[in-house]
């Protein structure tokens, strides 16, 4: 065996390793905000590490489906002129029935404070991929919820994409890329 086929072997076994990893993550207690309180809730908190985020929609009660649910959900998210993530029909598709909570957008910082800020107060027009809620006036009418994992690791640019992927399809968010 190869000094290469050796690394390979190795590689191998510690993405296995990951996999198995990500079932024993837990996310923090969820922080609930709208839009009008989003001030007094989630931008106090104190994220300044890395790690990944979710951010989750709360359903509306009067759909009778989850599909009622998506379809006025993406009325209103392509209703808006910008630059931010699409709705994913693949993984809309996961989800087959409605439930209190729904998986929006799952990312990975290395500040994670940051980058909620980010998807909460960019214009619209910026060029970064973000939620933009604060310039969407038509999600005024939800309330969401963001949850945080703290993952402190030397090796983030490696790491971290395997994790978020892990959870990605794990989770199936409704938006967002990878």
């Amino acid at each position: 065996m190869t000094s290469l086929e050796s690394i390979d072997k190795n590689i191998t076994l510690e993405l296995g390793r990951i996999k198995k990893l990500v079932n024993s993550f837990n996310f923090t207690q969820p922080i609930e905000f709208n839009l009008k309180n989003i001030h007094e809730t989630i931008l106090k908190k104190d994220y300044g590490f890395s790690g990944i985020y979710l951010f989750e929609i709360k359903n509306s009660k009067s759909f009778d489906s989850f599909k009622d649910w998506t379809d006025d959900f993406e009325t209103k998210w392509t209703s808006t002129e910008g630059k931010f993530p699409k709705l994913i029909k693949k993984r809309i598709k996961m989800h087959s029935k409605i439930q209190e909570w729904t998986p929006l957008y799952l990312g990975k910082s290395q500040h994670i404070m940051k980058r909620i800020k980010e998807h909460l107060t960019l214009p619209l027009e910026h060029g970064t991929y973000a939620l933009k809620l604060l310039n969407r006036s038509n999600m005024n009418m939800y309330t969401f919820r963001v949850r945080v994992i703290r993952i402190g690791v030397e090796n983030y640019d490696t790491i971290l994409p395997l994790i978020e992927n892990e959870f990605r399809n794990k989770i199936h968010p409704i938006t967002g890329k990878q």
